[in-house]
């Protein structure tokens, strides 16, 4: 089943008077989890959400189908003039966005959730 490789876990909250959702991700981002990852940020995207954070201390794994997913993710939320930021990335995972030219380009990567928010 698709939940036992990848939990997804949400909070909106309100931050200088706007819809932050903060999506803990556990587990795998990868080819069997990707329509299940963007099915629920669009959810939160049609709430009104407009910012994403994205805390991934405990996502284990990620594969280019997976950070192809967070640029189109990215795409999504800068249409609606929002953002997202990824948090607490394992060293890998890094090291991936990296290899793939995202890191820091594409997608906005900040060590703690706090940091994230306080950059909206």
């Amino acid at each position: 089943m698709v939940t036992d490789l990848l939990k997804i876990d949400k909070k909106v909250q309100e931050v200088k008077g706007q819809k932050i959702a903060v999506v803990t991700l556990v587990g795998h981002v990868g080819p069997r989890t990707v329509l299940y990852l963007e099915e629920n940020v669009t959810r939160i995207l049609h709430e009104g959400v407009k910012h994403l954070v994205l805390e991934s201390s405990k996502l284990e794994y990620m594969n280019s189908t997976g950070a192809a997913l967070i640029v189109k993710i990215v795409d999504m939320f800068s249409e609606v003039g929002g953002s997202v930021q990824m948090t607490n990335l394992s060293k890998a995972i890094c090291d991936l966005l990296e290899v793939l030219g995202f890191l820091d380009r594409i997608i906005v990567v900040r060590a703690t959730v706090k940091e994230a928010l306080a950059a909206i």
